[in-house]
C-alpha cells in the first residue's frame, strides 16, 4: 500500500532582528588655565635647559635678543611719555581737540598734548599743563590756546611754545638741564621768550586784540617783527594792534614782616584771637607809593579787613 509523507504547512517568517547599535563613550578631563600655564612654563624651562647644556652659544644669543627687545620696548614707552605735555591739575570744564581730530573731548590726567593740539577752558575751568622740561603753563578761565612747539630731543636744548588765541595764561620756567633751552608764549603778532627761573602772566583780549605781558620773576624777551624789548622783574609790556610796544613798571607785592611766613600761630582761642599782619612799605620806581588803605589786618579769618 503506497504511503505519502505528510506535507507540513509553511511556517511564518520571523521578523529580522534589529541591527545592534554600538554606543560611543566619550571621556574628558577638565584642565584649568593655571595648569596649562604651569605645564607651558615647565616645557619652556626644559627646552631652555636643554639648549643651555647642548648649545650654550645659541642659548646666550636667544636670551640676549629677548632682553634687548624688552628693554627697547620699555625705553620707547618711557621716551614717549617723557616728551609729551600733560595735565597736572584740572578744575571745571576743560576740553581738548587733537590736531588730527575734529571733535572736542573732555580733558583728563591721561590726556597727552602734542604739537598742534588745542586746549579750551570754560568760564569755570582751570588747567595746569607741564612739559617734559619742567615748564608750567596755567590756563585761566575762558582761554583758548594752541600747543605750538614741543621739542624734547635728548642731550639737546629743549623748546616749548604755546599760543594764546584768547584769554590769559601764567607760565613759569625751571632751571633747564640743557643750555639754550627755550620756553615761549605768543599772542597775535608778538612772542615772548622766558629765561630760566622766570614767571610771567600773559593776556590776550579777543575784542580789542590788545595783549599784555607781566613778568613777576626773572626776565623775558618780547619780539614783534624787528622790535625786541627786554622785560625784567615787575615790568609790564603792552602790545596794541598796529601801535608801538610800550613798557612800564608794575607795583611789586609788599614783603610780609609779621608774622613770618609759614610760622605756626598758637593762641588759646583762634576764633576770637587777633593776629597782627604787617608788610614793608611798597615802592614804585624807587619812590614810596601811596596806598588806598594801610596794609594792616587784625582779623585771623578770611576775608581780612584792613584796619
Amino acid at each position: 500500500m503506497p504511503t505519502q509523507t505528510p506535507i507540513e504547512p509553511p511556517r511564518p517568517m520571523e521578523p529580522a532582528a534589529p541591527p545592534k547599535i554600538h554606543r560611543v563613550e566619550v571621556q574628558w578631563h577638565a584642565v584649568t588655565y593655571k595648569t596649562v600655564i604651569v605645564y607651558g612654563l615647565l616645557i619652556a624651562a626644559i627646552i631652555l635647559a636643554g639648549m643651555f647644556i647642548l648649545f650654550p652659544s645659541l642659548y646666550t644669543a636667544v636670551t640676549r635678543k629677548i632682553s634687548t627687545a624688552i628693554e627697547s620696548n620699555d625705553s620707547e614707552n618711557a621716551t614717549g611719555s617723557q616728551t609729551q605735555a600733560k595735565f597736572v591739575n584740572l578744575d571745571g570744564r576743560v576740553q581738548v581737540k587733537k590736531v588730527n581730530s575734529v571733535q572736542w573731548v573732555d580733558a583728563d590726567y591721561r590726556t597727552a598734548l602734542d604739537k598742534g593740539d588745542l586746549v579750551q577752558t570754560g568760564a569755570d575751568g582751570y588747567a595746569r599743563v607741564t612739559f617734559a622740561d619742567g615748564t608750567f603753563y596755567t590756563v585761566k578761565p575762558g582761554t583758548l590756546i594752541t600747543v605750538e612747539e614741543n621739542s624734547m630731543a635728548s642731550n639737546r636744548p629743549t623748546s616749548v611754545a604755546v599760543r594764546i588765541n584768547t584769554g590769559e595764561v601764567d607760565l613759569s620756567t625751571p632751571t633747564w638741564a640743557s643750555p639754550g633751552s627755550k620756553a615761549a608764549v605768543s599772542v597775535e603778532d608778538a612772542k615772548a621768550e622766558l629765561r630760566p627761573n622766570s614767571r610771567a602772566a600773559v593776556k590776550s583780549d579777543k575784542d580789542t586784540k590788545e595783549s599784555e605781558i607781566v613778568v613777576s620773576n626773572g626776565s623775558a624777551q618780547v619780539q614783534r617783527g624787528q622790535d625786541q624789548i627786554e622785560v625784567t622783574q615787575y615790568q609790564k609790556v603792552n602790545i596794541p594792534p598796529g601801535g608801538p610796544i610800550s613798557k612800564s613798571d608794575v607795583l611789586a607785592p609788599p614783603e610780609l614782616l609779621e608774622p613770618i611766613n609759614l610760622t605756626p600761630i598758637i593762641v588759646e582761642n583762634p576764633r576770637t584771637a587777633a593776629v597782627h599782619f604787617e608788610w614793608l612799605p611798597c615802592t614804585l620806581n624807587g619812590s614810596p607809593c601811596r596806598m588806598r588803605r594801610p596794609i594792616r589786618c587784625a582779623s585771623a579769618r578770611p576775608p581780612c579787613s584792613p584796619k
